[in-house]
C-alpha cells in the first residue's frame, strides 16, 4: 500500500466535499494545491521535542543562533 497516494486520495475526497458544501468552485489547480499541501503536511515525521521546549531553547539561544 502506498501511504502517499492513500493520503492524497483521502484529502482529494475531503477537499472536493468541503468546496462543494461551501458552494465554492476554486478550479482544478487550487484543489490540487490544497490536496498536495495537506498531504505533504500529513506525512511529515512528528518532532519528538514539544514545540514549547523548542521555542524556549530558541528564545534562550544567542542571537546568531536564533
Amino acid at each position: 500500500m502506498d501511504l502517499g497516494s492513500t493520503v492524497e486520495a483521502f484529502f482529494q475526497d475531503e477537499v472536493e466535499r468541503a468546496f462543494r458544501d461551501e458552494g465554492l468552485s476554486p478550479g482544478v489547480m487550487v484543489e490540487h494545491y490544497v490536496v498536495r499541501l495537506l498531504s505533504g503536511y500529513a506525512v511529515q515525521q512528528i518532532e519528538s521535542t514539544p514545540l514549547a521546549l523548542r521555542m524556549l531553547a530558541a528564545a534562550e539561544a544567542p542571537p546568531p543562533e536564533r
